[in-house]
Formats: structure tokens, sequence, C-alpha cells
């Protein structure tokens, strides 16, 4: 099955898709503090490692937290999300997708409400870890549960900690998840589509009336401090379509 027809079979167009990812983006710069003021944050190169940047570096402790990866990451969202964060958890892990029992409040009247979870109607989190994307990629149901939060309102319980260097991160655990659950979504376009995915791209990201010292930059280079939406579509459909809420 190609990628096309997986989206003609749920009545979703690729300008859909696209739809989705500008939404996202519009959210993601409006919500967080990295496009706030004029001059744009950047990591040192030294802050590459995720592990060390959001207190998992520890080998001992970090291998005790991924022995019940799930249950560490359901006390991570009670203790530290708020009401909506917490919400969208429940309905992802535990709800059936756009049931009016399990849509989370602050969606019901919100703008989005029209679309949300669209395509997705009458899936549990069981159907999301079926679906062939998530087989070919290998994702497990931990996998799956940070993919869908960061396409809900919860992103900036993933991002607004990394920008500002909050180490420990409160939800480390599902942030480092997250990452490795990218990481194996990339098999999905490796495997579907061999020719475009080993092609050199240009992503770009939106950075509008912002200022950067670009001396300092070309001298030193510097590091995204979270995660990031840019303009590749076929990569970013994965996430904004399958799994996007």
């Amino acid at each position: 099955m190609s990628d096309t027809d997986e989206l003609d079979s749920s009545g979703i167009t690729p300008a859909d898709v696209q739809a989705a990812v500008a939404q996202f983006v519009a959210e993601d710069d409006a919500s967080d503090d990295k496009f706030r003021g004029e001059q744009l944050v950047l990591g040192n190169p030294e802050e590459s490692d995720l592990r060390n940047m959001i207190g998992l570096d520890d080998n001992r402790i970090f291998g005790k937290l991924l022995e019940n990866t799930l249950k560490t990451m359901e006390a991570e969202w009670y203790t530290h999300g708020d009401e909506e964060d917490i919400a969208n958890w429940e309905y992802v892990v535990d709800g059936i997708a756009c049931s009016p029992e399990w849509v989370p409040e602050h969606v019901k009247g919100s703008k989005n409400a029209a679309v949300f979870d669209i395509g997705h109607e009458g899936m549990a989190l069981d159907d999301f870890v079926k679906l062939p994307a998530s087989q070919l990629a290998g994702l497990k149901k931990e996998d799956v549960i940070v993919v869908r939060l960061y396409s809900s309102s919860s992103f900036k319980l993933f991002n607004k900690s990394m920008r500002k260097k909050k180490n420990p991160h409160p939800i480390k655990v599902s942030v480092y998840v997250l990452n490795e659950a990218l990481k194996k979504l990339r098999k999905v376009a490796a495997i579907r589509n061999q020719n475009e995915y080993n092609k050199l791209k240009v992503l770009r990201r939106g950075m509008k009336d912002m200022k950067m010292n670009f001396a300092k930059f070309t001298m030193t280079g510097g590091t995204e401090l979270s995660f990031m939406v840019h303009t590749y579509i076929y990569t970013l459909y994965i996430c904004m379509y399958m799994y996007y809420i």
C-alpha cells in the first residue's frame, strides 16, 4: 500500500495533511518561548546530548526508570502536567478517538473541535499501535502515546522546559521516548520511498522578524533545543496524519 493509498482510504487528502502541519507550526510558533522577542535562541554544540540535557545521564537511574516505561511516563504526566495535559493523557491512553465521552473538555467548543483527531474515529490506543506505519517502525505502545501527545496541545509540556534548559526535565522519560520514536519512524520513509529518502533535502523553519548572531553561528554552530516542525511534508505526515490529534 502506498502513502497516497493510506491517505485516500481514510478520506484525507495530502492537502488536509499540509493544513494540519501548518496549524501545528502556527501553534508552536505562537506558544513557545523560542520565537518570543527578537533574538533567536540556539543551544551550544555541547548541548546536543539529549540524555545529559534532560537529566538521564546516570545509567543506573536511566535503566531503573525504563523498567516500566509506561508507568514512569504516567507518573510524570500526573505529577507535572496541568489539567489539560492530564485530560490529553487520559484521552490518548484510555480513550476512544472522537468519542464524545472521551474528547477533552478543552477541545469541545474550541476552534479545532471540528477537525480534532480527524480520520481516527473509533480508534483506541491498540489500533494505533497496529497501524502499518507503527509496525514498520517497530513502535511500542509508549512510542505511540508520546507521538500522539506531542501532536496535541501538550507539546508545550515537552518543549518549554527544553528551551529553558531545565534539568532534570519534568517529563524526561517521555521526552526520551519521543526522541526515540521519531527516529524509529524514519524507517517508514526509508522502506516505502527509498529513492526520495536518500535525496539531499533542505529543511526550512519560519523565523519572521528574528535576529541572530550569525558570525557566532558560522564559527561555532548551534543546537536546536527542542523538537521542531519543519517543511518536509513526507516525514511530517507520518506524525501529523497517522497519529495527529
